[in-house]
């Protein structure tokens, strides 16, 4: 079985947090290849299935990797996560999806493209001196912009992403700058938990409660998925989703050594029914 790394053309080689990946597949004996999306050379139904982990530019790129997935769709691929739940986790209106669904996510509103400001809307929406403007379509944390009550000085970075695409507008929340959470889910099994305090990441063993409140926002995401990584934080004394990872995430596999395994056991299962 070969299986492509669906990766990005600038990305030159596989990042170190995939390598057990790839170590896992040489167990299984699964040749592992990186296949980058925006590629037009690549012959995609050369590959038995698609793990689509590090496609980490496709932002930058939208309207093609749209087009990308519909014609993996036309031609029948194989790909984990399937193309529904990749496209729909593409766009971050997904949060306030899981929220009509009773998941309980970080307070959010989504602007539309070229829709006319109002900050101070925004400001008094959340009651806070303090949002995150994100864009809805993004990955990493580096082009969120920090607008304070009473000091603008972001305002036209602001513009300028609302002129590009739709935003979206959040309160600050010490929480999840400070002590996120992440749960990773092989299959629908939890593999291992990790904790961010300050930029450093650690494995940390979740309580029973924890997992139990983990598994259960896993069943009310509204599409198929075979890897899934929740983040969030406890904000009095209840968690609080700011992310689910499910086309591009890092899964910290070096976390734990049975995850990579786990994963390419799923994939091989998904792959052979698919």
């Amino acid at each position: 079985m070969t299986i492509g790394l669906v990766t990005y053309n600038d990305l030159r080689t596989v990042p170190k947090s995939h390598v057990p990946l790839l170590e896992a597949g040489k167990r299984q004996g699964i040749s592992i290849i990186p296949a980058p999306w925006d590629n037009p050379a690549i012959d995609w139904t050369r590959f038995n299935g698609l793990i689509a982990f590090c496609c980490w530019n496709y932002y930058h790129n939208y309207a093609s990797f749209l087009s990308w997935l519909a014609y993996l769709e036309s031609i029948n691929a194989s790909i984990i996560n399937p193309i529904k739940t990749l496209r729909w986790n593409s766009h971050k209106q997904y949060l306030l999806d899981l929220e009509q669904r009773g998941v309980n996510i970080i307070p959010t509103i989504l602007v539309k493209r070229e829709t006319t400001m109002d900050i101070d809307m925004w400001f008094e929406a959340f009651n806070n001196d303090h949002l995150v403007i994100k864009p809805a379509v993004s990955a990493g944390g580096n082009q969120i912009v920090h607008l304070l009550k009473y000091h603008h000085a972001n305002k036209n970075k602001v513009i300028a992403m609302l002129q590009k695409g739709d935003i979206l507008i959040q309160p600050y929340i010490e929480e999840i700058n400070h002590e996120e959470r992440s749960f990773i889910f092989l299959g629908n099994e939890w593999s291992h938990a990790i904790i961010n305090r300050h930029g450093r990441k650690k494995r940390y063993t979740p309580s029973d409660q924890e997992l139990s409140e983990a598994h259960h926002l896993l069943s009310l995401i509204p599409y198929d998925h075979v890897y899934a990584r929740i983040d969030g934080a406890i904000i009095n004394d209840t968690f609080s989703v700011s992310e689910v990872e499910l086309l591009e995430p890092d899964l910290y596999f070096p976390m734990n050594p049975k995850s990579g395994d786990m994963c390419i056991a799923y994939a091989r299962s998904f792959f052979l029914l698919h």
